[in-house]
């Protein structure tokens, strides 16, 4: 069985985590309550962004990095 103060503490942090994913996010929740499904959505989709970015970006220096490679062979023979 999980303590009380345990699941207090759980949910303080997630609640906090939220407060603070609004506050990056500059979302005032008296205003719009049913914003929730909105932020996941944005965050989500922060996440996709970044994820295709950081292979773009690491395909790119790959494929810098094969031509410098090729080139330096080139220039030695």
């Amino acid at each position: 069985m999980v303590p009380v103060s345990t699941f207090f503490v759980e949910e303080n942090t997630r609640i906090n985590c939220v407060k603070l994913i609004d506050k990056l996010l500059g979302i005032n929740r008296s205003k719009c309550p049913g914003i929730r499904h909105v932020v996941r959505v944005n965050i989500l989709m922060v996440i996709l962004v970044l994820f295709f970015l950081s292979t773009w970006i690491t395909f790119y220096f790959a494929s810098v990095g094969l031509g410098l490679a090729v080139f330096t062979l080139v220039s030695l023979l």
